[in-house]
């Protein structure tokens, strides 16, 4: 510990008067940081008078620094006692910014110190004037980590919630004046939470989402409070006791990971949604009273999280609920499934099969289906919101669809006539059914419950002239209407532009001269989103491989790059409509999407467009990138630093860079592309005006072996540069993309062997990625594996790294269980060819993870059974080794009944041996044998000549019929 010199009273008062200016102040509190100093200024009174807002006559406020609070931060792990009394005995004050450094102190003590400033920070959360707010999301993460959940959880209720639409009454009132439902466009009520997107995303990702994983029925609660009360202010009085949120159309999707979610409503939706999936996960108890929680609920809202929970746990708790909510739906002839409804009975029907409803209950519901939907209500919707003339042929084929549609979820337990009509649209309508085709749709491509509308049809559009159709896209600005209680319609700009975009490809385009003026007057449209339009019709023209205006694309891509990403005085993420506060990402996100088009293979541009192609990469690779450059997420999940790297323009133009590689060498094979080193040496240098973030460091690593089959030497001289083991989160971000997303190469691993032995002393920092199914832990484990295969390293020993990966995760047996089964995956996969030499190495790892006798990981030899390169013989002695080690516990029952059989000709006794061991372990009558597949060993097991056969044949029926398993009552032997 350093040892502080104590200061003098002569020096203490020779420094006070020499800081009386405001720069003397700031520079002494910054730079003190000697604790020893604290007692004797807190003695002459520096820590009780913070400075108050200063208001002037011209309107102007000032908020006034205190930089006494720096040294108080700079000191409160030293004192930590002495300076909490000092901060709580503060009075209240109106200036944010002594709130701020308060918040400073409290991140900066642990977790049992900093919990005593709560009052002073719920104070700072009441305040009209917030500053740091940011700051709210890293201080609960601090607590959940530091274990002060119940502060944490008092200080997240606050900050999730939501205030009512400052409009509120404006729009009451004009509701209660509208003589029809033309005279409510614009009274959507929009409640407010008090912190931006960018800060309410951090509060539910840091915050919320850690301690929904300690507290997840707790937390589930608050959520459901807080959603509760959202939809509460957001909903007219009127529909106060109906229970009709329109949820359908402003949250779409209970679960979603990607740019939507920068929306506050869906992700505190997608948030609450992720607590009650962790109740079932981690709180079993708690179940019950999480399902009587949400049924207390009017809104529409919350049975839709029941129907998620249920399709994603049917088991004998839900299944009683799933029955309740099956049965007494009154839907099914009148309007097609909703998205979480249909998945929820899909679910129940495939896992419960037959046992689900009886057969008279599955029936009244499939004959309703048939009898749906009403003619008169079809004619009603063509009629009247289609404006087309009613037909019984449309009519019929609206009929044939919805059966279709309808009948999907009940596929697995249809029977007679049913299966048959099932079968036949099948047949008729040839593309298969998703989980997409219910509403609400996400998509404006879909018709049906969610629609949004033009405010003018296409051919009216089309007839207007350029100057008429730009003055109309720069004008047109209605809010949103909404029409009928259960079909919403949006007249919105957004639908608007989709027409335009249509127009543009389909009818200017092809005219040379309205072409021209749109690109001579480009600067005159007023809305970025008609830009980002007519870059999608360019889109679309090159992937039908239409080059003839290629030129003209480019330039007017590098056009739209010409306009900054910047932020912007109001809401940034206003979108890209607005006439006002241009917001160019999207327009820009669309000339990068564009480029990396143009670069596929199956569009493949003339390798005249190089020059172009590398200026305008330049630009998007080098430019300033708003969600990057302030560490802002894309998507809920901003820990996971590839998924960012693919969903934010700059990072994603990277990606484009190295297609860029592909594409010339498809051309000039063998060439090392220089414009990729040139661009990256940018990027590298120290004097680059932005530096890599993390995203980018995630596709840098993912493609390290693409630009090394570019240009060898220059990727191995900046090694260091795409891996920097000076900077670790950067490192792990690029390493951990690096395994995931590439297989096995010598020369890359002799190039990162000392990589590869860092990433064995930080495996804990390697985070699950969302969009890979695979944990990189795992992942790395099976690439150390196949390195050992490959002669990298021994099995053993200090120089064996798949040694190291196993003494290091010995406390997480998860992680080899799963290289286990993906090493068998790999195996299956290989095929009947297999290295002699690296067959025996196979075989020696197998020895050595068995002697280690870990169930959990064993258990998924019944994987490595299917491999035929592995013989027979060696599998199947090697199978009872690890049932012995198992004990008979070893689930995946229809795997390995299925391989015994196939191996039975030839290897009776080893199978029916292996069998007999099976049954030994059957605890009860509540695992699923396969009863085909059983018969087949057993009677092959009673037929055999050899007595020990048929003595383990009897005794595997002796052990399932003492569980219970009725349906081998044949074996039962005669006296």
């Amino acid at each position: 510990m350093k040892s502080w010199k104590k200061p003098t009273n002569e020096l203490i008062e020779k420094a006070l008067n020499s800081i009386k200016k405001g720069t003397g102040r700031k520079y002494f509190f910054s730079r003190l940081e000697n604790p020893e100093w604290l007692k004797p200024l807190a003695d002459r009174n520096c820590f009780v008078f913070p400075p108050k807002t200063q208001r002037f006559d011209d309107g102007s406020i000032i908020y006034p620094y205190w930089h006494e609070l720096t040294y108080l931060k700079n000191v409160c792990n030293e004192k930590p006692d002495e300076v909490i009394n000092l901060v709580l005995n503060l009075p209240d004050t109106d200036n944010p910014v002594i709130y701020d450094g308060i918040l400073d102190i409290a991140l900066e003590l642990p977790g049992e110190y900093s919990i005593k400033l709560k009052d002073k920070i719920l104070h700072y959360t009441e305040m009209e004037q917030q500053y740091q707010t940011h700051r709210f999301a890293d201080l609960l993460e601090h607590w959940i980590k530091e274990n002060q959940t119940n502060a944490a959880y008092e200080l997240a209720k606050i900050l999730i919630a939501f205030q009512p639409d400052p409009k509120s009454e404006e729009k009451r009132n004009q509701r209660d004046n509208a003589k029809d439902w033309q005279d409510l466009g614009g009274t959507l009520l929009y409640p407010k939470s008090k912190y931006d997107h960018w800060d309410y995303l951090d509060i539910m990702s840091k915050g919320i989402r850690p301690l929904a994983e300690k507290e997840p029925f707790k937390v589930a609660c608050l959520l459901i409070d807080a959603t509760a009360d959202m939809i509460y202010l957001k909903t007219h009085r009127e529909y106060y006791d109906t229970g009709t949120d329109q949820s359908d159309a402003w949250c779409p999707r209970l679960l979603q990971h990607d740019s939507e979610s920068v929306d506050i409503e869906k992700t505190l939706i997608h948030t609450l949604t992720y607590a009650c999936v962790k109740v079932f996960e981690k709180s079993p108890d708690a179940i019950a009273k999480l399902d009587e929680t949400l049924r207390n609920q009017r809104w529409y809202l919350f049975n839709r999280i029941r129907h998620h929970l249920y399709a994603k746990y049917p088991n004998e708790q839900t299944r009683e609920w799933i029955r309740e909510q099956t049965l007494t739906h009154e839907g099914y002839g009148s309007w097609e499934h909703r998205f979480e409804f249909q998945q929820m009975i899909r679910c129940a029907c495939e896992h419960f099969k037959e046992t689900l409803l009886t057969m008279e209950e599955l029936t009244d519901i499939l004959d309703t289906i048939l009898d749906g939907p009403s003619k008169e209500n079809y004619r009603h919707w063509v009629e009247k919101w289609e404006g087309q003339e009613f037909t019984e042929e449309g009519y019929q084929e609206r009929q044939q669809r919805f059966h279709w549609i309808q009948l999907r979820p009940f596929e697995s337990v249809l029977f007679g006539k049913y299966k048959t009509h099932f079968n036949e649209l099948q047949d008729q309508f040839n593309n298969p059914i998703s989980d997409e085709d219910y509403p609400p749709y996400k998509t404006e491509a879909k018709s049906g419950w969610v629609s949004h509308h033009s405010p003018r049809t296409p051919e009216y559009l089309s007839n207007l002239t350029d100057n008429e159709l730009l003055n109309f896209i720069n004008e047109w600005e209605k809010d949103e209407e909404f029409f009928e209680n259960d079909s919403f319609v949006r007249i919105n700009i957004e639908a608007l532009a989709n027409e335009f975009q249509t127009i543009f490809k389909d009818v200017i385009m092809s005219d040379p001269n309205r072409l021209k003026f749109w690109m001579t007057n480009r600067e005159q449209i007023e809305r970025p989103i008609y830009v980002r339009m007519m870059v999608y019709a360019m889109e679309a023209q090159v992937k039908e491989r239409n080059f003839k205006q290629l030129k003209q694309w480019f330039t007017f891509c590098e056009w739209v790059l010409s306009h900054p990403d910047h932020p912007h005085e109001r809401d940034y993420y206003q979108g890209d409509e607005f006439r006002q506060d241009k917001n160019w990402s999207n327009a820009r996100r669309a000339a990068g999407d564009f480029i990396g088009v143009c670069l596929t293979k199956d569009v493949d541009v003339p390798i005249s467009a190089r020059k172009k192609l590398a200026k305008l990469l330049d630009m998007l690779c080098t430019e300033y990138d708003w969600n990057l450059d302030n560490n802002l997420s894309s998507r809920l999940d901003r820990n996971d630093p590839l998924i960012e790297g693919i969903n934010n323009t700059r990072s994603r133009a990277l990606e484009s860079l190295f297609r860029f590689g592909y594409w010339l060498q498809r051309h000039e094979p063998d060439c090392e592309v220089p414009e990729i080193t040139t661009i990256l040496e940018k990027r590298f240098s120290s004097e680059c005006a932005f530096p890599l973030t993390l995203p980018e460091y995630a596709i840098l690593g993912k493609y390290y072996p693409s630009i090394y089959n570019f240009n060898k030497k220059w990727t191995i001289k900046h090694k260091t540069d795409f891996f920097p083991q000076n900077k670790h989160a950067e490192w792990v971000a690029a390493f951990s993309s690096f395994i995931l997303c590439n297989g096995v190469y010598k020369p890359i691993f002799e190039i990162l062997n000392d990589d590869f032995i860092i990433a064995l002393q930080h495996l804990s920092d390697f985070k699950k990625h969302d969009m890979i199914s695979r944990h990189p832990v795992d992942v790395f484990g099976e690439r150390l594996f196949h390195y050992y295969l490959l002669g990298m390293f021994p099995l053993k020993g200090p120089e064996s790294l798949l040694e190291q990966f196993y003494l290091n995760t010995e406390n997480e047996p998860e992680h080899q269980a799963n290289v286990f089964k993906i090493i068998g995956d790999r195996l299956v996969s290989t095929g009947k060819d297999l290295d002699p030499k690296m067959k025996d190495k196979v075989k020696s790892f197998f020895k050595w993870r068995l002697k280690q006798s870990e169930p959990s990981e064993l258990k998924y030899f019944t994987v490595w059974l299917r491999a035929k390169c592995l013989g027979t013989k060696w599998k199947l002695k090697s199978y009872s080794k690890v049932i012995d080690v198992c004990d008979g516990d070893v689930d995946n029952w229809e795997i390995y009944l299925r391989e015994l059989c196939e191996m039975l000709p030839n290897h009776t006794a080893k199978v029916v041996e292996c069998f007999a061991k099976l049954t030994d372990g059957i605890p009860n009558g509540n695992i699923y044998i396969p009863p085909e597949e059983a018969k087949t060993i057993l009677k092959t097991g009673r037929n055999s000549t050899d007595t020990v056969v048929v003595e383990n044949a009897n005794r595997a029926v002796n052990n399932l019929l003492r569980a219970d398993k009725m349906e081998f009552m044949e074996f039962v032997m005669v006296s």
